[in-house]
């Protein structure tokens, strides 16, 4: 069935039918400001699943330190519209299902629109997001603002209401099925993460010969271990070292070209990343010499919710190089195989250790004192070396089957995306029968 369409004014929206209307977004939009009620939820405006009760799965955009004092944060109802100005252009924003709170750095609105659902929809697809980008301004891109009076240029393409309905309604079924699918894809992923963790568990307190007769272990978490294998402290076969002492940069201190200063910003899952890097010139390199990297240190986050993350050096791409002070760097010794501590690091028992750790104290650190007490199975090295060559082949090969489940999940939101699109943008006509 053939509709007859016009041109939206928008570039990438390009033609709505004919008969939608062309409206102001602020046309349905009141702003207002209720505060002093610091006993109600804390919400959070995300930009995967908009509005979400603070602490909830999902809540991984915003890490704000909550204040004590409460009474000044901004009361919300269901239905109520929120945006989080600094990230809208990420797609921070949304309806609430929730009575709450929010940042009093967010805009708040009661919203005046027949289905609410649609409107959400809508604008929250990515049909819309790119409006916040071009009203948002700033200095550094990570920390744009909405301007406030942006809202009255933003349009919004209005269907009537009965339409609006056929449309929430299909995506609705169209959009849990594809959600289906992705959660599928996600349960395979964390059966695998599993199976590589219990793999990995297996190898550096049993070895590769599971018919190698036993011994008890003191070491918590493990039962026993090979009988050819040693027991030691963990501080008898490395050296750690860190930026001690050693007053931090400011901003203006960075610069364009000099010796790379990593952080804990440079471990992406367990991996060392060259990326997004700062610089640090030949002065403040020369400062601390101790923590200069080399090939095959090992770097461990020691300080914070991040904590036990670690890395190899398996390679410098960029030459010398140094690490700022949330990073420990530990260089290993004769007795111990660099790479065989890197995979017992990521074990259950030392990770549990960590997560102690955490648990114990209000920002967590790791440090000599608290590592004196932590003990390793310490197979002879050559065993060692055949135990991290089994796991780099092992770990590698399970990667690439997470790594295809990532691509295909993002191939099924790029899908939904689409999806939306077509519909809020009626391009895709939407019948009862669709």
């Amino acid at each position: 069935m053939e509709r007859k369409m016009k041109d939206s004014g928008i570039p990438w929206i390009g033609e709505i039918p004919e008969h939608w209307e062309i409206c102001k977004l602020s046309n349905f939009l009141t702003q207002f400001t209720e505060k002093n009620h610091a006993d109600k939820p804390l919400l959070s405006v995300t930009r995967d699943k908009g509005v979400i009760l603070r602490g909830e799965k999902g809540d991984d955009d915003n890490h704000n330190v909550i204040p004590e004092d409460l009474s000044g944060y901004k009361h919300v109802l269901p239905g109520d519209f929120i945006i989080n100005k600094m990230k809208s252009w990420q797609g921070s924003y949304g309806l609430t299902d929730f009575e709450g709170i929010v940042s009093p750095a967010y805009f708040t609105y009661h919203l005046n629109f027949t289905h609410k659902k649609f409107f959400s929809i809508a604008l929250r697809s990515s049909a819309y997001i790119p409006f916040f980008s071009m009203f948002s301004k700033g200095i550094r891109v990570d920390q744009w603002d909405l301007i406030p009076e942006a809202l009255k240029m933003f349009p919004f393409f209005v269907p009537p209401v009965a339409e609006q309905e056929q449309i929430a309604s299909y995506l609705d079924e169209k959009c849990d099925e594809i959600d289906e699918l992705i959660d599928v894809e996600q349960q395979m992923i964390s059966d695998l993460e599993s199976y590589r963790q219990a793999v990995i568990n297996e190898a550096v307190t049993h070895g590769l010969n599971h018919n190698a007769p036993k011994k008890h272990s003191t070491i918590q978490g493990i039962k026993d271990i090979p009988s050819n294998w040693n027991e030691v402290n963990l501080l008898k076969v490395i050296y750690l070292r860190a930026r001690l002492g050693w007053r931090g940069l400011k901003a203006e201190e960075y610069v364009d070209e000099g010796y790379p200063f990593l952080s804990a910003f440079n471990i992406v899952n367990n991996q060392l990343v060259w990326e997004n890097l700062n610089f640090i010139n030949q002065l403040r390199y020369d400062e601390s010499p101790e923590i200069k990297l080399s090939l095959h240190d090992i770097l461990i986050v020691k300080d914070g919710a991040g904590i036990g993350k670690c890395a190899r050096v398996e390679n410098m791409p960029l030459g010398e190089s140094t690490v700022n002070s949330s990073l420990g760097v530990i260089t290993v010794s004769d007795t111990l195989y660099y790479s065989y501590l890197y995979y017992f690091f990521l074990s259950t028992p030392f990770q549990d250790n960590v997560l102690f750790l955490k648990n114990g104290m209000g920002v967590p650190h790791l440090t000599q004192e608290n590592l004196k007490s932590v003990r390793i199975p310490l197979p002879p090295v050559d065993e060692q070396r055949a135990i991290a060559k089994f796991l780099d082949g092992k770990c590698s090969e399970i990667d690439g089957l997470i790594q295809v489940k990532q691509e295909k999940i993002e191939t099924l939101k790029q899908y939904r995306q689409s999806l939306i699109f077509e519909a809020v943008t009626g391009k895709t006509l939407i019948t009862n029968n669709a």
